[in-house]
């Protein structure tokens, strides 16, 4: 589905997609370009390659009776990873970033290990902290746009500029710090070698193949859509 996307997109042109009440604080709005389906075909033949090498070894590494929890995990995580990708309206974002943190600490602890169980506290509570830096981050440019909606806040921070500097400087700090913690980027990557050593090998590829791309994507996106860097 993500190459047909693709291709559509390559022939076509981008295009939006408008779900719920769209003129709305209900309305949620993806927006479907090049980058995007281009990111998504990429990370999914990943976790397809992922999932696969997974058949011929999970079994070694984790309980029988977790196998298909394993699976239900992988797939919310693609879920919410396709979301992060694809939404348009920041707070939706922040939604598909919260899932893919959760599933994300599923897969680490599902081996059910001590390391693990400490890898996963570690792990969520510095998300914790990424998350609240985060909502910061949206509370801020909701207050002085009005908008989620990335392509309006990107119109009112071109008319508002000049008046609120400082105010931006805030908001670009707080969602860097924020999704730097989720991203693992240095210096806030201290939850990243336990996990990774840790957690199953299908589980580590997950998250450094596509977990950690997927956060560190939105932190362009928020650049690039909204501020125009």
């Amino acid at each position: 589905l993500s190459l047909i996307t693709l291709n559509y997109v390559f022939r076509n042109g981008a295009f939006y997609f408008n779900a719920g009440y769209p003129d709305t604080f209900l309305g949620i709005q993806l927006y479907i370009g090049p980058v995007e389906t281009l990111l998504s075909s990429v990370l999914e033949f990943v976790i397809l390659v992922v999932v696969w090498f997974s058949a011929f070894s999970i079994d070694e590494e984790i309980r029988q009776n977790r196998i298909k929890f394993f699976y239900i995990l992988i797939h919310l995580l693609t879920a919410s990873i396709l979301g992060i990708i694809y939404t348009n309206d920041i707070f939706n974002g922040y939604v598909f970033i919260e899932v893919a943190a959760l599933a994300s600490c599923g897969i680490i602890v599902i081996k059910e290990k001590k390391e693990n169980i400490k890898a996963a506290t570690k792990y969520i509570i510095m998300s914790t902290i990424g998350s609240g830096l985060l909502l910061m981050g949206i509370a801020f440019i909701y207050s002085y746009t009005g908008h989620l909606n990335m392509d309006l806040i990107h119109l009112e921070i071109l008319e508002g500029y000049d008046d609120y500097f400082k105010s931006l400087l805030i908001i670009v700090a707080l969602y860097t710090a924020g999704l730097g913690v989720k991203s693992a980027m240095f210096p806030l990557h201290i939850w990243l070698p336990d996990a990774h050593s840790s957690a199953p090998t299908a589980s580590s590829a997950l998250l450094s193949g596509v977990v950690l791309k997927g956060f560190a994507y939105f932190l362009i996106k928020f650049m690039d859509r909204m501020l125009g860097f």
